[in-house]
């Protein structure tokens, strides 16, 4: 172990000369490493928020299947995921009509739905009703004071 200290502590000399190549060329390993690290945590994140962007997308897909979504709605998060994915930024599209730009001919006919609330469902039994007192909003620290 005194051997490279004792290297250093010499003359300069074809030994010493090595030393220090090997100690520049270590270095030079240790700093591209450190250097590769940091690049493939920031490749696996990137790689992860894709990921997480195209599950996204797919459950989307499945909403409108479902027809929980309408295919214009999923069209403008496509675009807007798919942008994010590729690092561009998809323009949006013009906003929707307002309401007093849309004539009542391209409104949809709703069928007339009869529709029974609980409460008029529930009418012949009694209601039950809680009453909250003064005691009950009272914290506990003013409770165990008093």
């Amino acid at each position: 172990m005194l051997l490279p200290l004792g290297l250093l502590a010499a003359e300069p000399g074809p030994a010493r000369q090595l030393l220090w190549l090997w100690l520049a060329l270590g270095g030079a390993v240790l700093v591209f490493a450190v250097i590769l690290a940091i690049a493939r945590s920031l490749y696996l994140r990137i790689q992860q928020q894709k990921e997480v962007e195209r599950e996204l997308l797919a459950e989307f897909q499945e909403a409108v299947e479902r027809g929980e979504m309408s295919p214009e709605e999923f069209a403008r998060v496509r675009r807007l995921l798919i942008g994010r994915m590729t690092g561009e930024s998809a323009p949006l599209p013009p906003p929707p009509a307002k309401a007093a730009d849309v004539r009542e001919e391209d409104l949809p006919i709703l069928e007339q739905e009869s529709y029974t609330s609980p409460a008029a469902e529930n009418a012949d039994q009694p209601q039950q009703t809680e009453r909250k007192t003064d005691s009950d909003s009272a914290s506990p620290e003013s409770s165990s004071a008093g």
